[in-house]
């Protein structure tokens, strides 16, 4: 197991029903390990994306993240979410390290059976870690497991609030000025209203350029950091401050390394990576006499 840049074609087994046992009890049966950079924007909707894994509660796993030396608000929104949770360790880099640095500074605080890896700006199908997991349960001898991936694409908008008004259903409406930012390249005036969705602060009404678009930043604050988000937008009344949209277009069809055999997956790597590092699933165990199986590059060092 010298390389774990492999994969393996599963046989049709019927899944198993729940999840494997934890080899090394009371320890977690998963470690997310998530390296985090200036990542303010995505990360806790990474993080929701864990939580919201099917078929695995609370207690079966830990959260591993690494701040490298972020330089927005990431790091105060990641202090906040640990203190919260008793399942999360945050480890800060006291230097820029990379993502394979902080990937290595972080597997020695991971004690699962298995770890999963996964970027700040990405986000688990609900399903993925039960499946792998019954994968790896099936086929012991299998040490890395990828998964396919559904890039989606974002793009950022920019307004200024004119005035705000607060409806009884806890929406408010606003007067808003689209101003100029990225692709973005006329000043309108827009009706929009402003509501909560799921732990989110989206345009649920306005034009089509803006409908759907949720509150990254409201004047210097990352919506994260917001107490009160309609409070926020009242202090940028007047065009006293800038509120940041964030667009999201649909996720496009899964795509994934199409070579199985080893022989086929070595001749393709020039080309294409066999396992997307964002989406594997590593067997902690086999990796513990060679220490981590993230080697720092040699510019990292």
């Amino acid at each position: 197991r010298d390389c774990y840049l492999s994969s393996a074609r599963a046989p049709a087994i019927p899944p198993s029903v729940g999840l494997p046992k934890s080899m090394s009890p009371p320890a977690p049966l998963v470690s997310w390990l998530v390296p985090v950079r200036n990542a303010e924007r995505f990360v806790l909707h990474c993080l929701a994306s864990i939580d919201a894994q099917a078929g695995v509660p609370p207690g079966c796993f830990q959260i591993v993240l690494v701040d490298d030396c972020s330089e927005d608000s990431t790091l105060t929104i990641l202090r906040r979410f640990a203190a919260e949770r008793s399942d999360v360790k945050l480890i800060e880099n006291s230097q820029q390290l990379g993502v394979a640095g902080s990937l290595a500074e972080g597997w020695a605080h991971c004690s699962g059976d298995f770890v999963a890896r996964l970027d700040a700006d990405d986000e688990a199908e609900p399903s993925r870690l039960l499946e792998q997991l019954r994968f790896m349960d099936q086929h012991k001898t299998v040490s890395v497991l990828g998964a396919s991936v559904r890039p989606f694409w974002t793009e950022l908008r920019k307004v200024t609030i004119e005035r705000t008004v607060k409806k009884d259903d806890g929406k408010v409406s606003a007067v808003a000025w689209r101003e100029f930012h990225g692709n973005q390249t006329t000043r309108q005036r827009e009706q929009v209203v402003f509501c909560e969705r799921g732990s989110k602060v989206v345009i649920a009404e306005g034009p089509a350029e803006l409908r759907g678009c949720s509150v990254v930043r409201i004047g210097d604050e990352p919506i994260a950091l917001v107490k009160d988000w309609r409070v926020a937008l009242d202090a940028v009344e007047g065009g006293l401050g800038e509120v940041l949209l964030e667009r999201r277009d649909p996720a496009e069809p899964p795509s994934a390394c199409r070579a199985l055999h080893p022989l086929l997956v070595r001749a393709t790597l020039p080309f294409e990576e066999p396992v997307v590092a964002t989406t594997a699933l590593l067997r902690r165990g086999d990796f513990l006499q060679g220490g981590s199986p993230f080697p720092r590059e040699e510019a990292e060092a």
